[in-house]
């Protein structure tokens, strides 16, 4: 299986590295922006890792999470990929999620 990060998780990821960066922790953006990436890269051996997002249950598909420090990183399986399309801060309303 391949893990492929949207454009738009992409975008998140981006922006929680620019947040620390702009506060001038610019080590801890890098540190975050490479726990969520490795911790992603777990379901090409374990897809099915996460749990199942409860908040998504009514959308047509299945989304599923695993967690890395304060942060959600949420996902769907479709082989022969695993598409990661939300990466979100877990102390953030749960309404401002896009899935």
């Amino acid at each position: 299986m391949n893990v492929v990060i949207t454009d738009f998780a992409k975008k998140r990821i981006r922006k929680i590295y620019h947040y620390y960066k702009n506060k001038g922790l610019t080590k801890v953006g890098q540190k975050l922006r490479l726990n969520i990436v490795t911790r992603a890269k777990l379901l090409k051996k374990q897809p099915y890792l996460g749990t199942i997002e409860e908040t998504t249950k009514d959308l047509d598909k299945e989304y599923r999470f695993i967690v890395t420090g304060n942060y959600k990183i949420i996902y769907t399986v479709e082989p022969p990929n695993i598409y990661i399309v939300e990466v979100f801060d877990t102390r953030q309303d749960p309404n401002k999620m896009k899935l």
